[in-house]
């Protein structure tokens, strides 16, 4: 079960990489629009660390 905890982190990677090619294609115009999608995408990825390490420590 430990490999699910692995599931975020994984999607971290991945968002950061497509955003980093996102800015690098894109120029500084879409600049703001990337970074409250990066911060959206940061925050449910923290929620969801959040859910997993709750379940943990309640059984």
């Amino acid at each position: 079960m430990d490999w699910i905890k692995m599931v975020p982190l994984l999607a971290a990677i991945v968002i950061s990489l497509s955003i980093y090619v996102l800015v690098s294609e894109a120029g500084s115009e879409y600049f703001l629009t990337i970074a409250l999608l990066s911060i959206s995408g940061v925050l449910c990825i923290i929620s969801t660390i959040a859910q997993f390490h709750n379940k943990g420590n309640s059984t």
